[in-house]
């Protein structure tokens, strides 16, 4: 969708959607075509940052329409399987081209957005408690701690 994108001017990019690629043969050549370790997503992202590497440009042409009815493969997974093959291309790409530092570092965003998300959980539900507490005594309060993790 890339609402922040504007579609109306020609310009070079880092890397386009992967739904209609157009790529010269020299620059498929200089650099290889798709890494075949990526099941699905990052493989683009992949090709378009080696083509990049080695001094080509990427260009989006806004006059070039094309029809994608994408997602039709992915709308049929869980989101705990979309979840897991994109984290697992995401933590390939990133091995591949800045090493397993930069993939602890990626998994240790991963922890901390978790741990952060718990604990706004927590805070939602003792504030919660806290008003349901207001307006009944301690002796008839329901307790809602066997929520907590």
């Amino acid at each position: 969708l890339m609402i922040d994108f504007n579609h109306d001017k020609t310009m070079e990019v880092e890397q386009p959607m992967g739904a209609c690629l157009l790529i010269r043969r020299k620059a498929l050549d200089a650099v290889g075509a798709f890494d075949e370790n990526y099941f699905m997503f990052f493989d683009e992202v992949d090709l378009c940052f080696r083509i990049k590497k080695n001094g080509w440009k990427i260009m989006f042409f806004p006059d070039s329409v094309v029809m994608h009815y994408g997602g039709t493969a992915v709308k049929k997974w869980s989101p705990l399987k979309l979840s897991k093959v994109w984290t697992s291309s995401r933590n390939y790409f990133f091995k591949k081209h800045f090493g397993n530092k930069a993939v602890f570092a990626l998994y240790l965003f991963d922890f901390l957005k978790i741990a952060i998300i718990i604990l706004i959980f927590m805070i939602l539900i003792y504030l919660i408690q806290k008003i349901l507490l207001l307006g009944n005594s301690q002796k008839y309060s329901l307790k809602l701690t066997h929520l907590y993790f």
